[in-house]
């Protein structure tokens, strides 16, 4: 942990002993400390249990080749990870939805609506991608306000609005304070979070056809946390997050069937 510490230029943390080891209860707290799901931190966790003494003699006579150090493998691998940058939707680590920020949580937390209608799914688009500008994010837009004026007070483009077309999106466009970073037309449509936090966040719609007469319509946020701070700033906005998600999709879906019925 010091030594990646160092590679990436953060400050070391601070390791104190402890008299004895929990592993079970050290994943559930580490659960909310860090990013690090509870399954694979008790895995991680559980491994302390064993001593392990490196000698690769064997392995090394068997197969002789050059050996990396562990400052080059680290350093090796995270050349590696910023060369393939490029993802249409969000994907678990991936260092472009981390802002390329090795010190930004490889796991992310996310909170999430979802629901069901039998809107068509070219009409569920049609909403999902004429959001924010003028028509705002139908749902609680004073809460998407109080959050744009607080970047806005602390030198953010939260209070910059309005969008290249009315209609059409395409990557690279940019919705408010939000970035288009993933177009799938009539299924998914992925937006980076542009508002100063600490951490990184991808907003992602998915529409899915269940059945010939159902579609699923969802929204989910991703979020990349930096540090402690990245954490109590999810924690903060988790609870706005479960009332407004909901109402999203629900409103998402009662604008695609008005649309259908106007057809």
């Amino acid at each position: 942990m010091r030594g990646i510490c160092r590679i990436v230029g953060h400050r070391e943390p601070w390791i104190l002993p402890v008299p004895v080891l929990t592993p079970e209860l050290s994943a559930y707290w580490l659960k909310f400390v860090t990013a690090v799901p509870a399954n694979i931190a008790r895995a991680l966790i559980g491994g302390l249990k064993h001593d392990f003494i490196a000698d690769a003699a064997a392995i090394r006579e068997l197969i002789p080749q050059k050996l990396l150090g562990f400052e080059d493998s680290v350093r090796a691998a995270l050349e590696a990870e910023a060369r393939h940058t490029v993802a249409a939707r969000w994907t678990e680590g991936a260092f472009m939805f981390r802002d390329y920020r090795p010190d930004y949580a490889y796991y992310a937390k996310h909170a999430s609506g979802e629901t069901r209608t039998g809107a068509s799914s070219a009409s569920l688009w049609k909403v999902v991608s004429a959001i924010g500008g003028d028509n705002r994010y139908y749902a609680y837009n004073f809460l998407w306000t109080l959050r744009e004026v607080a970047d806005w007070l602390v030198g953010g483009i939260g209070l910059h609005h309005g969008r290249r077309d009315p209609d059409e999106l395409r990557v690279g466009d940019v919705i408010d304070s939000w970035r288009v970073i993933g177009v799938e037309p009539q299924r998914r449509l992925s937006l980076a979070f542009g508002m100063k936090a600490p951490g990184a966040g991808v907003l992602e719609f998915e529409i899915e056809e269940v059945s010939p007469q159902v579609r699923r319509i969802a929204v989910t946020a991703y979020w990349h946390p930096a540090g402690v701070w990245g954490l109590a700033y999810w924690y903060a906005m988790f609870p706005a997050h479960l009332v407004l998600f909901d109402a999203l999709v629900k409103e998402i879906a009662r604008r695609a069937v008005v649309s259908d019925t106007r057809v």
